[in-house]
This record gives structure tokens, sequence and C-alpha cells, in this order.
């Protein structure tokens, strides 16, 4: 059987693909183990670089898969072992063949997984699913070939749990899922060795090193000091020494003694004793030898209210101030004559306007009659300005309206006119002509409405 493709034979621009290169090593593993599923592995890479049109991308790849074809046409011609040439004419027999190698392979997969210890090789395990993972997938050579579905008895296949190819195909995705999952734990660390001992056997693999390391003696009977118990040794009871009382007390009656209490007060702030106080307190200028005799007179304190002489003979204590004499109106120029100030009278012009625009008091005044009723003369009543253009207008419920119709009226013509100018940036004259007289129309009635207020 003559063999074409290699590795080497794989166009650099696909050696990084992972459903080119592991295909074809898996194909070059199996060439003389299981010649059907080698082919069927050549088989899914040249349907995948037809199918992607990969052929087309370059030169060499292009040169790969005519040689891929001329491998693939060349096994199956082969008739050196007419058993292999059986199983390749025949789609149930090749299904057959793959489907039980591939979940062979699941099977011990799942059960080396189960059984890891720390001796087995991460590695390998690692390379083995990869492998797998690659069987499997050849499959969907099958489940995808439209003409083969119909001669292949899918229901026998599965043994029962799919009756065509699409259930079939979702059945070998699972499992796919399956042993992806199993293999990110194997990668990231997270199975769970068979041969981890539990708790129970960590904490007797514990006991039994401290054991060896205390000279064979029991953990329980070493104390926490490290020293071994001898309770036999001492009869059983080991005695406890405490500290004992001084056997010397400070005698506190000596003076010479180092320790000293406060004595007792001679005399109590209350007690009654003619001796509690001999002396009366001293004060500061006391000390310095200076009497307070001399003090009484520099001391001033305010006198006693002085009251006019007429209002001596009375024994009153308080006086309160009586009523005036003399009113605002009454005349005081004969009043304190002799003193340096001297009361002007004021002028008469003023002093009648004054007592006009007053209320007249009344008094014990001769020229005047008191059972007569005084008048009264009522103030200058305030004259209210004209109304003018210039004051502003009442703003009520009636006219609020005609206010907000003007203000929105303004703002229309506003736009207008903007509009107008920017037509006249672009030289657009109808435009700004039809703008201008649009504002212009509502500035007339806008004019009229003002005219008729």
């Amino acid at each position: 059987m003559s063999q074409l493709i290699t590795l080497d034979s794989i166009p650099e621009s696909l050696k990084s693909d992972k459903n080119i290169t592991p295909y074809i090593a898996r194909s070059l593993e199996l060439v003389s183990v299981n010649p059907v599923v080698s082919y069927y592995c050549k088989i899914y890479v040249l349907e995948y670089i037809l199918s992607n049109k990969l052929h087309t991308t370059s030169k060499e790849v292009e040169f790969f898969t005519i040689q891929l074809l001329d491998d693939t046409e060349s096994i199956k011609q082969n008739n050196e072992d007419e058993s292999i040439q059986t199983a390749l004419n025949d789609k149930s027999t090749s299904i057959t063949l793959v489907l039980s190698f591939s979940y062979k392979l699941f099977n011990s997969c799942l059960e080396d997984i189960s059984q890891i210890t720390r001796a087995t090789s991460k590695p390998a395990l690692i390379g083995k699913f990869r492998a797998t993972l690659v069987f499997l997938s050849l499959l969907s050579i099958f489940t995808n070939d439209k003409t083969a579905n119909t001669s292949i008895d899918w229901e026998k296949i599965s043994g029962g749990k799919a009756v065509e190819a699409k259930q079939f195909d979702d059945l070998n995705k699972e499992k796919i899922k399956i042993l992806k999952y199993q293999l990110s734990k194997l990668i990231k660390g997270e199975v769970t060795y068979k041969d981890e001992p539990d708790d129970k056997e960590l904490e007797a693999e514990l006991d039994k090193e401290l054991e060896e390391l205390t000279g064979g003696v029991p953990i329980d009977d070493i104390d926490d000091d490290g020293d071994k118990d001898d309770d036999n040794d001492n009869g059983g009871a080991k005695e406890l020494e405490l500290p004992g009382a001084p056997t010397l007390l400070p005698d506190l009656d000596n003076n010479d003694s180092g320790l000293s209490l406060p004595g007792a007060p001679k005399f109590i702030p209350d007690s009654t004793e003619s001796n509690a106080f001999d002396e009366p307190p001293t004060f500061i200028d006391d000390v310095n030898g200076n009497s307070n005799d001399h003090d009484e007179d520099n001391v001033k304190l305010p006198g006693a209210p002085h009251y006019p002489p007429e209002d001596s003979d009375t024994n009153e204590e308080f006086k309160l101030p009586g009523a005036p004499k003399y009113l605002p109106d009454s005349d005081i120029t004969h009043i304190n004559k002799s003193s340096s100030i001297q009361v002007f009278p004021p002028d008469p012009d003023r002093r009648s306007s004054i007592g006009s625009s007053r209320k007249p008091s009344v008094t014990n005044t001769p020229h005047k009659d008191i059972s007569s009723p005084p008048t009264v003369t009522s103030p200058p009543k305030s004259v209210a300005p004209p109304h003018t253009h210039a004051s502003h207008h009442i703003v009520t419920r009636a006219n609020v309206h005609a206010i907000l119709d003007k203000t929105e009226s303004i703002t229309k013509i506003q736009k207008h006119a903007k509009f107008a100018i920017s037509a006249l940036n672009y030289e657009d004259i109808v435009t700004a002509e039809k703008e201008l007289n649009e504002g212009l129309e509502l500035l007339k009635k806008l004019k009229l409405q003002q005219d008729q207020e």
C-alpha cells in the first residue's frame, strides 16, 4: 500500500488548523492498525478542505488537496486486502467499524479518568482524550452523507436510541460534549485522584508520625510542656507551690518607715469647738500689712436719688415723675431768662401751620371752653398722579391671552426675519421675499391690535 501523505506534506497555512493536522497524524498512526479508520481520517480532511474551498486559497493547498485525493483513491482501489476493500465500499460496514473503534476509546477514557491516581501519566491521558475526540468526529461523515442515510440502519447501530441520522448525530455530539468536559477538568487539575487519602487516613498517619517522634509514647500522655507524666513516681499526686504570705509587715507607727499615711484632720469644718476658727480670715491686702480702714473712703458707691426742694417735706421714699407743666404749644419764652442757653420763639407763621396740622390738645387756658368739643382738622388728601402711558397695565385674566398672543406674534416675526436673512446669504431671493412678506403681515396685524388697545 503506497503512502503519499505525511505530516510534512501539509502546507504551512494549514498546519495550525485543528481540523487538518490532528486527523492526518491519527491517520498515519492507524495505517497498519485500523486501515478503515485511517482512511476516513483522510476523507474527513478532504471534505473539510473542499466544503470550505480552502484549495482555492493558494497553489500549495491546491497541490495538497490533489495529493490527498490520489492517496484516498489508491487506498480504496488496493486489492491486497479484500476485507478492507469490502468495508470501504459498504457504508454500513464502514460506520460500524468506526463506531466500534471510537466508542471503545470513549468508554476507556471515562474509566481511566475515574481510576486516575498520582502515578498516572497525565500527558498520555490527555493525548488519548484528544485522539478519541478525533475518532468520534469521523461519524459526522456518515450522518452528513444523504446517499448513505438510506442504506444505514440507524436504529440497529445505536441500539434503539436513534431511528434516523439526525438523532444519531445528536447522540454523538452529546458524547463529544462529555469527553470535552472531562478533558478540561483533567487539564485544569480538577479531577479527584483515586489514591488521595481522606481525612481519617490523614489523621491516622499524623498520629503515627507523632508517636514516632515521641519515642513510642502516645501523644495523650505528654503534657503541654513536652514532658512525660510522672504520676507513678510521685505517688499520683503532684504538689503545686504557691507563693506564701510575707513574714514581715511594715511598721506603720515608725516615722522612719518609707510608707506613711495622711493623718486625721484636727477639726471638722462644722465643729462646734470654740477654737475651730481663732482668727478671722485674712485677705491679700492684710498679708502685706496694709490696713483696710482707708479703703472705705476710696470706694465710691452711688448715692441716693435727689429730689426737688419743694418735695423734701414729704416722707415718701420713692417719687414718680409728675405731669408736665408745659405743653408743646405753650409759650416758654419767659422761662430761664438768666441762663446762658436762650430759648428763641418759633416763627409765628410756621407755628400756626404746625398748629393747624396738629390735633389740638385740651388745656386749662382761660380763652378756651373746656366743655366744647375740640375741632379736628383732617389732613390734606393726597392727590393721585395723573395716568401716563409709561405706567404698566395690570395683568388680569381677561387680558392675559392678548399679552400671550402679542408675545407669540413678535416671536414669529423674528423667525421670519431670520429666515429671510439666511435665504439672502444663499442668494435665495424668492424665499427671502416670501419670509419678509409673511413677517410684514404679522407686523401689521400686531400694530393694528396695539392701536385698538
